[in-house]
């Protein structure tokens, strides 16, 4: 699975970067989507084919939480991408 092209995931500044949504994206919710560092990182995880799975691997080697935690994050943007149309599978 993967984000259709309709986001972008673009620096901030040196430390954070920020969410801009083009197409429909963009008419469904703006041009920035507000997201905390953890949705940016799932959001750049998404921008290349991957699984669920990997992407909870890959957070949990950048954050310091426990697993079953960033995995119930994960899972709740995901979902809400797929339920949205925004996940090519």
């Amino acid at each position: 699975m993967k984000l259709k092209g309709e986001f972008e995931l673009v620096d901030k500044d040196e430390f954070e970067k920020s969410v801009i949504a083009h197409g429909e994206a963009e008419a469904r919710f703006g041009k920035f989507l507000e997201s905390s560092e953890s949705g940016n990182y799932i959001f750049q995880y998404l921008m290349e084919d991957t699984t669920e799975e990997e992407v909870v691997k890959k957070m949990v080697e950048v954050f310091e939480a426990p697993e079953q935690e960033i995995a119930e994050d994960v899972h709740y943007i995901v979902s809400s991408l797929r339920e949205l149309g925004f996940l090519e599978e």
